[in-house]
């Protein structure tokens, strides 16, 4: 059984997990650019890009509670294991299908569903997982590590996704992803077994109590409700971006694709460095309150000067500082959510997370690009950097305050103790 508090980072299981990642998402990476591309090839609507989009979040929303259920209640390596094996057999049938010219349109999307079911259910596992293996002394290091890898992999596959696609095929990127899929599903199965957090018996609204357990959990941890609303702020940004970047790019920059793919570039090498340095950094105390309100403070206000962009070269150095904030912010209150959860929640806390993300992201995507239309793109990134930076001062008023409840209430029992030793 693998040890709850491991002082040991990089242990045989801590890396598997690594190998895991970043093959993982090499393979997520090059699937987001192939099926996209592919429907593109079968359709030549943009609305099927949009079709796509809705579904890919459609389980995120429906199916969360579920997935936070089965990650605490079952090894959550097997969980893994099980969905990554899903994820390469749907693919390589796809891949079968689309080689005997079998392949239509529902079906592309029917596979879409089933991958992000996977997803779904994968990531509170894997996330649940760390959490249980690595120890809180390990989090921060570890929730970087993981950042930087997750960036790596998605920069290989969406980079070498287009010489596949035009050199080989879309099959081709297609199998390659199946193949990904399957060598992250090794690595997982040879990590250390661990047992379920909580056992419980087949029943009846089972998933529905266990929700309301959850609620309630939360309900007795305001802090973990805020710091779970605050890691959505930085998602919430990136979805603005993928929204609004390349339009930006094409009518205010007036540039073209190659521009768009520099500055998506920027943004990935941006935050890939900043979560292996931050791996590098962690062995320093730093007062989480006042490295939360920096980190989403720049974050806000390179936003907003995003707006101001006139050229490339800006573009491209404003993005590459975002893509810094945005894995530094996330990494910071990721490690945070881990560090407060009990490791019989973690599941259905990251489920949680899961959940609010979809619905944001679905509800963003729609509303976004309607609203850059009637305003204007500049104002809309002014807008978004206002907000963020306005969040940054709230989280810095909220923190301080309960770190001075904390501070109080441990005086407090400290003179009742002393007190009660004088007697």
């Amino acid at each position: 059984m693998v040890k709850e508090h491991n002082e040991k980072l990089f242990t045989r299981t801590f890396s598997l997990y690594l190998a895991s990642t970043i093959i993982n998402f090499l393979g997520t990476g090059m699937h987001g650019i192939a099926l996209p591309w592919l429907l593109l090839e079968m359709t030549k609507s943009p609305l099927s890009i949009g079709i796509l989009l809705c579904i890919r979040a459609l389980p995120g929303i429906f199916l969360a509670p579920y997935a936070g259920y089965v990650a605490d209640c079952m090894d959550r390596r097997i969980n893994c294991f099980l969905m990554n094996l899903l994820q390469g057999i749907v693919v390589f049938v796809t891949v079968g299908l689309g080689y005997y010219g079998l392949l239509n349109q529902f079906y592309i999307y029917s596979m879409a569903l089933l991958i992000s079911i996977g997803n779904t259910f994968f990531f509170p596992g894997i996330r649940a997982y760390i959490q249980e293996v690595v120890g809180k002394a390990n989090l921060l290091r570890a929730n970087s590590l993981t950042e930087s890898l997750t960036q790596a992999g998605m920069l290989i596959g969406t980079g070498t996704a287009g010489l596949v696609i035009s050199s080989f095929g879309t099959m081709t990127a297609l199998f390659i992803d199946g193949c990904t899929f399957l060598v992250s599903a090794i690595c997982i199965i040879l990590m250390n077994k661990t047992k379920a957090s909580f056992s419980v018996k087949p029943q009846k609204f089972a998933i529905l109590k266990t929700k309301f357990e959850v609620l309630k959990y939360v309900k007795t941890k305001f802090i973990l409700f805020v710091t779970i609303l605050l890691l959505l702020v930085p998602t919430f940004c990136v979805q603005v971006n993928n929204v609004l970047v390349g339009a930006f790019t094409m009518d205010l920059l007036k540039l073209d694709a190659s521009a768009y793919g520099l500055i998506n570039l920027c943004y990935a090498i941006g935050a890939m460095l900043s979560g292996f340095i931050l791996a590098s950094l962690t062995k320093k105390r730093v007062n989480d309150k006042y490295f939360i309100f920096v980190s989403i403070l720049a974050l806000g206000l390179f936003e907003g000067l995003f707006g101001s962009s006139q050229n490339l070269s800006t573009a491209m150095l404003i993005t590459f500082i975002i893509g810094s904030c945005v894995v530094i912010t996330r990494t910071w209150l990721n490690t945070k959510v881990m560090s407060i959860t009990d490791n019989e929640y973690a599941g259905r806390i990251q489920s949680t997370i899961g959940f609010l993300t979809s619905v944001m992201l679905l509800v963003s995507g729609l509303v976004v690009g309607g609203i850059a239309k009637n305003v204007g793109y500049n104002l809309v990134f002014y807008l978004l950097g206002t907000f963020v930076v306005l969040i940054a001062f709230i989280s810095l008023f909220y923190y301080s305050r309960q770190e001075n409840a904390t501070t109080t209430s441990n005086t407090s029992e400290a003179t009742v103790k002393a007190k009660v030793n004088e007697m």
